[in-house]
C-alpha cells in the first residue's frame, strides 16, 4: 500500500531543501559578484560596492581586466600596480555613491581594456581621453578616436577638431545677409528681449558686417513632426573660448574675463578665429521662438547631435568627476519646454574624460 502521507512529506522537505539551494545560490552569486566576498565586507568603500548590484559587477569586471593588463604590460608592471594603488587611494575613494562609482569604475575599466593612461605617458602632446559613458557605441568610439589623435595644442573649448575624415559631420549653416538677416535677428531680439529693434540695429550691423558675430540658418524635423523647422545658429567671441575648459569659478577665467574687455574689436575676432565662436540657437516654428540648448551641432547617420567640449577642466575644485568630465555628445529633446521656451538636452549619449 502506498503510503500518501510519507510521499507528501518527502515532496514537501525535497521542495523546501530545492528552495533552500536556490536561495543559496542566489545569496552566493550576490556575495561573490564584486572581486571580493561581500559577506566578510568591513570597509565604507567595500559596503559601498556591494549595496549595488551593478558595481559590484564592474568591481569584478575591473579586477579581471587589472588581471589581464599585468600580463599584457609584464614589461611595466611595477608602474600598472602602482598607478592602480593611487587610483584606489586617489580617485575611487572620492566617491560617496554608488553613481559616482559607476562613473569611475566604467572609466577604468576603458582604460585598461584600450590601454589609454595604462602607463605614463610617452612626452606626445597628444591627450589622453578615456570613454566614460557610452563603451561600444559607433559614435562615442569614433569620437574618442578623434580625440585622441588630435595633439593637444591643436584641441579647442569653442572649436570641433577636424572631422574631415571622420562619419561625425558638422551641421552646414548658411550664412543669412541683407534684409533676410535683419528680419530674422529682430524677430529672434523683440520675442527674447522685448525691446524695439531700431534703437540696437545699427550696432548689431556694423558687428554682422565685421564678422563679430555670424548668424546662419539650417532646416531639419527638430521635433519630429515632419515640418522643417527653421534653426537659427548665431556666433560670437567669448573670453570663455580662450582657454581649454569653461570652469567659471576658477581664477585663472576671472583673470581671462577682466582682461577681455579690454581687447579691441579686432582682437576678439582673431581670438574666435583661433579659440572657436561662442555658439546660441533658436528655432523658429510658426513664428514663435524657442531656445535650443546645443554647443556645436554634427550629423552622425542621419541624426543631429550636439557635442560639448570642456567642463571645469581648469577650475580648482575637489570634485573629481566635475573636474575630469570633459566632453559630452547629447541628442536635443524633441520636445518644447514651455516652462523655460527651449529644446532641452536628453542624458548624454556619450562621456569623456581628459586624463590629466
Amino acid at each position: 500500500m502506498v503510503d500518501f502521507y510519507h510521499m507528501k512529506i518527502f515532496k514537501n522537505k525535497s521542495m523546501l531543501i530545492f528552495c533552500f539551494y536556490l536561495i543559496g545560490a542566489f545569496l552566493s552569486s550576490n556575495v561573490l559578484s564584486a572581486s571580493f566576498d561581500c559577506s566578510k565586507a568591513t570597509t565604507a568603500m567595500e559596503r559601498l560596492i556591494c549595496s549595488n548590484d551593478y558595481v559590484s559587477e564592474l568591481d569584478a569586471e575591473l579586477g579581471q581586466e587589472y588581471k589581464k593588463a599585468l600580463v599584457k604590460y609584464a614589461d611595466r608592471k611595477d608602474m600598472l600596480i602602482k598607478q592602480q594603488r593611487n587610483w584606489i587611494k586617489w580617485i575611487r575613494s572620492q566617491c560617496k555613491d554608488p553613481s559616482c562609482l559607476v562613473t569611475l569604475y566604467e572609466a577604468r575599466i576603458g582604460e585598461l581594456v584600450g590601454g589609454n593612461n595604462v602607463v605614463t605617458l610617452d612626452g606626445s602632446d597628444k591627450p589622453n581621453f578615456i570613454l566614460t559613458g557610452g563603451r561600444g557605441m559607433p559614435l562615442c568610439e569614433e569620437y574618442l578616436n578623434i580625440l585622441n589623435n588630435t595633439p593637444g595644442n591643436e584641441l579647442r573649448a569653442c572649436k570641433l577638431p577636424d572631422l574631415s575624415k571622420s562619419k561625425i559631420k558638422p551641421v552646414e549653416f548658411k550664412l543669412l545677409t541683407g534684409e533676410k538677416l535683419r528680419a530674422t535677428t529682430r524677430l529672434v531680439y523683440e520675442q527674447v528681449y522685448g525691446n524695439d529693434w531700431e534703437r540696437v540695429w545699427s550696432e548689431r550691423e556694423k558687428e554682422f558686417l565685421s564678422g563679430y558675430r555670424i548668424v546662419g540658418e539650417a532646416f531639419w524635423d527638430l521635433d519630429n513632426d515632419g515640418v522643417l523647422d527653421q534653426v537659427i545658429k548665431e556666433s560670437f567671441p567669448n573670453h570663455g573660448c580662450v582657454v581649454l575648459g569653461r570652469g567659471e569659478s576658477s581664477e585663472l577665467l576671472g583673470i581671462l574675463k577682466s582682461k577681455w574687455k579690454s581687447y579691441s574689436h579686432e582682437e576678439k575676432i582673431n581670438s574666435a578665429k583661433e579659440f572657436g565662436y561662442e555658439n546660441s540657437y533658436v528655432v523658429i516654428q510658426d513664428g514663435k521662438v524657442s531656445f535650443v540648448d546645443a554647443d556645436n551641432f554634427v550629423l552622425f547617420e542621419g541624426q543631429y547631435l550636439s557635442i560639448d567640449h570642456g567642463l571645469l577642466t581648469l577650475a580648482q575644485t575637489t570634485n573629481v568627476r566635475a573636474a575630469r568630465d570633459w566632453v559630452k555628445i547629447w541628442v536635443v529633446a524633441t520636445k518644447r519646454n514651455d516652462q523655460f521656451m527651449n529644446y532641452g538636452p536628453t542624458p548624454a549619449k556619450c562621456k569623456f574624460w581628459l586624463n590629466k
